[in-house]
C-alpha cells in the first residue's frame, strides 16, 4: 500500500508540476490509515499444531501402513523444524552422522526450478538431530546407494527424485496434502 501510494504521489506531482492539476490529492492528510504488520499478525488465525502423540500415529501409519517413500523427509522436518525448502536443498555432505548434526546452508528456489539460493538469514546454521532421525537418515542413504551410488555420493540431494534432482516443492506439499487427507 505505501508503494503504490508513493508511485502515485509522484505521477501527481508530476502533474502539480505541468499545471494539469492544482494540488496533489494524495498528499492530504488520510483519514484512514492502512493497518499496520502487528495489525495483520494480529488478525491471522492461530495455527493448530500436533500434539506429540498425534505426530507420532501419522508417523506410524505413514512408514509402517502406507510404506511411503517420503517418510524421511517427514520425520526429518517433524523432528528439525527446518523449512521444507531447506530440506529438499539438503546434501548429503550436510548430514554429518558422527556428530548427529545437519548443516543448513542452502534452500530450493521456488521461483526457478531445480536451482538452489542461500537460506534466508544467508547464513548456515547447524541442527541436532536425535538417533532415530540419524538412523532413518542412514538407512535412506543406504536405499539410495542401492538404487544409484550416484545418489548417495556427497553431493547428491538427500530427498532428491530416483534422477537425483531436487524434488519440487509443489509437488512435495501436495503429496503431504494427500498423506493428510
Amino acid at each position: 500500500v505505501s508503494k503504490v501510494n508513493v508511485l502515485l504521489a509522484a505521477m501527481l506531482d508530476a502533474a502539480v508540476d505541468d499545471g494539469l492539476i492544482l494540488l496533489n490529492p494524495a498528499k492530504k492528510k488520510r483519514t484512514v490509515n492502512p493497518p499496520s504488520s502487528s495489525q495483520v499478525r494480529a488478525q491471522k488465525p492461530e495455527i493448530v499444531t500436533w500434539t506429540g502423540p498425534q505426530l507420532h500415529a501419522f508417523l506410524a501409519w505413514n512408514r509402517d501402513e502406507l510404506n511411503d517413500e517420503l517418510f524421511p523427509l517427514w520425520r526429518t522436518l517433524a523432528y528439525t523444524g527446518m523449512r521444507r525448502s531447506q530440506a529438499l536443498a539438503l546434501r548429503w555432505s550436510d548430514v554429518n552422522f558422527t556428530t548427529a548434526r545437519i548443516s543448513l546452508r542452502r534452500a530450493v528456489d521456488v521461483a526457478l526450478p531445480n536451482t538452489t539460493r542461500v537460506t534466508k538469514t544467508g547464513s548456515a546454521r547447524v541442527i541436532d538431530i536425535d538417533a532415530e532421525t540419524l538412523r532413518v537418515l542412514k538407512a535412506l542413504k543406504s536405499d539410495r546407494g542401492a538404487i544409484s551410488l550416484d545418489l548417495a555420493r556427497a553431493d547428491a540431494y538427500v530427498f532428491g527424485d530416483d534422477s537425483g534432482a531436487i524434488r519440487a516443492p509443489d509437488a512435495v506439499t501436495s503429496r503431504w496434502t494427500r498423506r493428510l487427507d
